[in-house]
């Protein structure tokens, strides 16, 4: 079919199809090590047994039959509406509102060069209009155009519409369309429904318009996920919390890019990278650098967290060596990575594999999570806990009411807890511990509290409990006879003092 959502019904049967066929092979329904995920707790409860969190996401042209032009739009708000509550139904996480072609969302930041004068004559034919092009003003630009001399140069006029050819003022070259009415109200839905928006591939006017729209509504899910966004806006990106990856390209290439990236991140959220190989036929994978450079990948090699040996790949009688093959297939990915390390050492290993971790936390703020702020700490701990932090919580539910952690350890949520003193302030932690069935079953917090009661029992050594029946004990620890935390945990966890100060080492605090 030539109606875009028609192919991408067409995938998302395709890919749950493949789904079943994996679990067909794995033993039954669910068993699979391939699973679709639908949102980022289900995506962690995945990691975490080992297997593939698959995230759905949809780029194309004319998402939700929205072709034509902010003039002559073929699709109405309804339209709209009807196909987000679609997507949503399939577990779709972000999506392109524009892709190659200006339409009625908004306007495209240009291919360039030849290629870019044969997508201005597919944009005219789907809209109508040639690219409608002004010198930029400020920072950033759409790609240069090329005049229509270079187009009949390269051997395109034939593709081009009859007619009069579009001239252009010189550059920096920018799209003059931007988010149009239609786009407005799209990018609100997709902001009140958690939905993930991928800037790339639109205009600078565009990109800068739906910025401006998450940045009024604190919105964190903001994506770009292959180099095709103007650089000049990473910084506002990254200010929201959103998450920007480099597409594959050479390994000097990419690492010049995440070195950028590096310095316009954020530090109030956890930085790392991904890499989109848009592996479309448009793109071309990472080439050849030659087996006789002095950093070449040596065979075999180690995954970069060191835990997968990889030798040469092989398919059938065919030996790949990404020296002299580069990137031909998905395969080589790893050998390039381990190229990426030979050239930029262990920060670019670290920054990878934060990935997943990155891009999972702007999801979360996406849909909902609040960002990682410092609790205010609490001035007593009752038998289930303090404020929204409570002992059965899942991890889902706890995120939700609290925000996002400070840090991640093991089984183990940890925020920072700052209080004021007389002689200036400190910060302090509280730290939630699950069960293994996914439960808090231990909140304990180093900032300073009052003192155990008369009544608490020892424990053990520096280890005091308050029985409390049904609920959670409460617990004092000491250490060198001054007060090191207070807890409330579980009465399973609450018998044992060894089991208690294990549980306060592993949430971390300190």
């Amino acid at each position: 079919s030539c109606d875009d959502m028609d192919s991408v019904r067409l995938q998302y049967r395709r890919i749950q199809e493949l789904e079943s066929y994996i679990d067909e092979k794995s033993g039954g329904p669910g068993k699979g090590w391939f699973r679709i995920v639908r949102d980022p707790f289900e995506a962690r409860r995945v990691v975490n047994e080992g297997k593939l969190a698959v995230v759905l996401g949809i780029e194309t042209s004319e998402i939700f039959g929205c072709g034509g032009s902010e003039l002559l739009p073929r699709c109405s708000r309804e339209q709209i509406v009807a196909g987000l509550d679609e997507i949503e139904r399939m577990g779709v996480a972000s999506f392109f509102p524009i892709h190659k072609f200006d339409n009625a969302l908004g306007g495209v930041r240009f291919d360039s060069g030849a290629f870019g004068a044969a997508i201005n004559a597919a944009n005219f034919k789907q809209t109508g209009h040639f690219w409608q092009i002004e010198t930029c003003q400020g920072e950033g630009e759409d790609n240069p155009q090329d005049t229509h001399v270079d187009v009949i140069d390269a051997g395109l006029f034939a593709f081009m519409p009859k007619g009069v050819l579009p001239v252009y003022p010189p550059p920096p070259h920018c799209n003059a369309l931007g988010l149009t009415p239609l786009g407005e109200f799209t990018v609100e839905q997709m902001i009140d429904r958690g939905l993930m928006i991928e800037v790339d591939h639109m205009s600078l006017k565009t990109a800068t318009r739906t910025l401006e729209l998450a940045e009024a509504r604190g919105f964190s899910g903001v994506l770009s996920s292959h180099s095709w966004m103007s650089p000049e806006l990473r910084s506002r990106v990254y200010a929201l919390g959103g998450f920007i990856e480099p597409i594959t390209t050479s390994p000097e290439s990419f690492i010049e890019e995440w070195r950028q990236l590096r310095a316009a991140a954020d530090p109030r959220y956890r930085f790392g990278i991904g890499f989109g190989a848009d592996a479309n036929g448009f793109h071309a994978q990472p080439p050849a650098r030659g087996a006789d450079q002095s950093n070449a990948v040596s065979y075999p090699f180690k995954s970069l967290d060191g835990r997968v040996t990889f030798e040469r790949q092989v398919s059938g009688q065919r030996v790949y060596d990404v020296n002299r093959d580069g990137v031909a297939h998905y395969g080589l990915y790893p050998d390039w990575m381990e190229q990426l390390r030979l050239l930029a050492g262990e920060p670019i290993a670290e920054d990878l594999m934060s990935g997943a971790e990155a891009y999972l936390q702007t999801w979360e703020r996406a849909v909902g999570v609040p960002g990682s702020s410092c609790l205010a700490a609490p001035k007593r701990l009752s038998r289930s806990g303090f404020g929204p932090l409570r002992l059965g919580g899942s991890p889902q539910q706890t995120l939700l009411a609290v925000g996002q952690p400070r840090r991640r350890a093991g089984s183990a949520f940890l925020w920072c807890s700052s209080q004021q003193k007389a002689r200036g302030a400190r910060e302090a932690g509280v730290a939630a511990a699950f069960d293994g069935s996914g439960e808090i079953a231990f909140i304990a917090t180093t900032a300073a509290g009052k003192k155990k009661p008369k009544g608490a029992k020892k424990l053990g050594r520096g280890i005091y409990v308050v029985r409390k029946g049904p609920g959670g004990d409460r617990v004092w620890g000491y250490r060198k006879g001054k007060l090191q935390f207070r807890a409330v945990a579980v009465p399973q966890l609450a018998k044992k003092a060894g089991r208690l100060r294990a549980s306060f080492r592993a949430a971390g605090l300190r």
